[in-house]
């Protein structure tokens, strides 16, 4: 079981905006992968014939998604979960909520704000071998940006690591 990585931990945040940066409480979260992607998409599709020659005019639009996997910690796992949208406690609002990412670039010396991020899958995983458990969440967001502050040296989770072990089994309707 690997130490948490000072260099690879995302700032995240319900935001109470969609699209809006959280003003709330961060959590810092070590990741073991982060790739965000945008994808351009045909929106519109024009044809605008001249005397001589036929010209396709394309609208498009960029889309933000991507894939962020992390270890599970104890003390982080609730907040990772209201993000990805998992399930709320009886009589709460069953509303998909958004959230923000924060992600400081050592390589290229910027530090980029991810905004309006929603859970698209979100996959639980044990590993063959690896006792820890992993979430995975495929993200769809608004927006990429410039973060205007710096994000200094994050803090280190305090917890630890939920394991196989700390989960509750029944086999054979014995837990």
């Amino acid at each position: 079981m690997a130490a948490p990585n000072q260099l690879n931990i995302m700032k995240m945040a319900e935001e109470t905006t969609y699209g809006t940066l959280s003003v709330g409480t961060f959590v810092y979260v070590p990741y073991d992968e982060f790739s965000p992607r945008y994808e351009n998409n045909v929106v519109a599709q024009e044809k605008a014939t001249g005397q001589i020659d036929s010209v396709y005019v394309f609208g498009t639009e960029r889309n933000l998604s991507g894939t962020f996997r992390a270890q599970v910690w104890s003390d982080l796992v609730e907040s990772i979960f209201d993000m990805a949208g998992l399930p709320r406690p009886v009589g709460a609002e069953q509303t998909m909520p958004s959230f923000s990412m924060v992600h400081s670039n050592r390589a290229r010396a910027e530090t980029l704000q991810y905004l309006g991020c929603m859970a698209d899958t979100v996959r639980i995983e044990l590993s063959a071998g690896d006792p820890v458990l992993r979430v995975t969440l495929d993200f769809i967001g608004k927006n990429q940006g410039i973060y205007a502050t710096a994000m200094g040296v994050p803090p280190l989770p305090t917890g630890r690591t939920l394991l196989l072990s700390d989960l509750p089994t029944t086999v054979g309707g014995s837990t």
